[in-house]
């Protein structure tokens, strides 16, 4: 009895073992071979068809799986880089003639940058060396807004008196006392040399503590404004002082400056501030300060008025020439153009028109 189902339970599993090696788990290999079983390899079926890719938008169409190439892709991804020119932001392809820059800037140091889709429209002279004069105060914000709270208020201090011969000033007084978002206005509209002392001395006394003297404090603060620059990639900047005051190893180049202004951008209160065109109002200590921006791109009444600028920073020194970094929006196209080593003013504002016009129109 007992060999008769052990008998049976053998020809059971025969049965068993055969099934199994008769049903099929059947993938597919890639998409152009027949369907492959996973347990003996058997094939049968037709082709799965392709899963298509866009890698670049002059190319096929290239399937995910094996390769093959299919319809051509759906076209160009297009920036206008110029008045009547386009490039492809995917694969560079031209379309139109590019805007003449050449001979339509007159300036050594210039850029125009994208800043929504992270591409240098035009550049000329921008890896060279140059002086960024006060547009050196755009770090300088950064780091009063990084280190200090816009309402905290500040009392002026003898910091104030370390100024540059000749300097740009915001009119500023021993023991006035302002907001910090006060200082920055008193920074970034009439440029004023002496709040950027003045929030240099109580960022690194934030940053650093301990007791030193005024210029020593000073000497913190521009290390960490050196701290910022590498940080952003400007790697072929170097900073002496907070206002952009004249000093053979305070320099920049107009493409770390494009990097230096990217960061700057993300505060919307550098932003506002650097929109203003006028500022008039009554500090902490009870005085009625008013200041007028030095950016003239920005008032509707002047020969030198662009409807879509919207900022940014002047800057003018004997070595440094007329500098100047600035913005512009339409819609939700927005630039940066940095022009340095000016003869004039008239032609800081003049370059930066043309540039903007180019991509943005007049």
């Amino acid at each position: 009895m007992k060999k008769k189902i052990l008998i049976a339970l053998a020809a059971v599993a025969v049965v068993l073992v055969c099934l199994f090696c008769f049903v099929h788990v059947w993938r597919p290999a890639t998409c152009t071979e027949p369907r492959k079983c996973s347990i003996c390899g058997a094939e049968r079926g037709e082709p799965l068809g392709h899963d298509f890719t866009q890698p670049t938008c002059t190319q096929a169409s290239v399937c995910t799986v094996c390769g093959a190439e299919g319809d051509p892709a759906t076209g160009h991804e297009w920036l206008s880089a110029a008045q009547g020119y386009r490039i492809c932001l995917v694969c560079g392809a031209e379309e139109g003639e590019r805007y003449d820059y050449e001979n339509e800037i007159n300036c050594a140091h210039v850029a125009l940058y994208n800043v929504g889709s992270d591409y240098m429209v035009y550049s000329a002279g921008a890896d060279e060396r140059c002086y960024p004069a006060s547009t050196t105060k755009l770090v300088t914000a950064c780091l009063a807004l990084t280190y200090l709270d816009p309402s905290q208020v500040i009392t002026v201090g003898n910091e104030a008196l370390l100024v540059g011969a000749n300097s740009s000033t915001a009119g500023l007084m021993i023991g006035y006392r302002l907001t910090v978002e006060d200082l920055l206005c008193a920074l970034l509209v009439p440029s004023g040399n002496d709040a950027a002392y003045v929030l240099a001395y109580n960022v690194a006394v934030t940053a650093a503590g301990g007791q030193m003297s005024r210029s020593e404090y000073i000497e913190y603060f521009v290390q960490l404004m050196n701290d910022f620059a590498a940080e952003a990639g400007a790697l072929d900047t170097h900073f002496e002082n907070p206002d952009g005051y004249d000093d053979a190893d305070h320099y920049t180049t107009a493409s770390d400056m494009i990097k230096l202004t990217i960061k700057a951008l993300e505060y919307p209160l550098i932003r506002e501030i650097c929109a203003m065109t006028n500022v008039s109002r009554t500090i902490a200590s009870g005085q009625q300060v008013s200041w007028s921006s030095s950016n003239r791109l920005l008032f509707s009444s002047g020969e030198y008025y662009y409807q879509y600028a919207t900022g940014l920073k002047t800057g003018s020194t004997p070595a440094a020439g007329s500098c100047l970094v600035a913005t512009a929006q339409k819609g939700e196209e927005e630039y940066i153009a940095v022009i340095m080593g000016c003869a004039s003013d008239a032609d800081r504002y003049t370059a930066a028109r043309k540039l903007f016009a180019s991509v943005l129109g007049e």
